[in-house]
């Protein structure tokens, strides 16, 4: 029986991954862009981003992402399946990846990046922010 337990572990840790999400701070510092928005279009190759609050970065009053989506493990850049629909409100940590050949910016696996609805530790935690940029 301890074989068999200890084979599935060996094997859950092979196949799966677990990630645990960087602390606000660390979290804010990694990304080079962090925003608050509500996706407004959701195209072939990009997410649009209406831009309510910006933290960091030189973030506009629209925004557009690589569509990078993931349904099953959180151990891939890009955003949850879940989250991406139009008029969705997500708090957004992203940067740049250019060692993956990803073009623009993308979340990275412990971001942070949620809905609004579930991000309520990390808006007490940036603080008011600032309006994006205008066009």
């Amino acid at each position: 029986m301890r074989l068999a337990v200890t084979l599935l572990a060996i094997i859950n840790t092979a196949l799966g991954c677990t990630v645990v999400p960087y602390p606000v701070k660390q979290a804010a510092k990694r990304a080079d862009l962090v925003f608050r928005g509500s996706i407004e279009q959701i195209r072939e190759a990009e997410i649009v981003f209406r831009v309510h609050r910006v933290w960091k970065g030189q973030v506009s009053q629209t925004i557009a992402l690589p569509k990078i989506v993931w349904t099953s493990t959180p151990c891939m850049i890009g955003f949850y399946s879940a989250h991406v629909r139009v008029g969705a409100e997500l708090l957004v940590y992203a940067r740049r990846m250019p060692e993956l050949n990803v073009a623009g910016y993308v979340p990275e696996p412990g971001s942070r990046t949620a809905l609004i609805r579930d991000a309520d530790d990390d808006l007490n935690k940036l603080g008011k922010g600032r309006t994006p940029k205008h066009h």
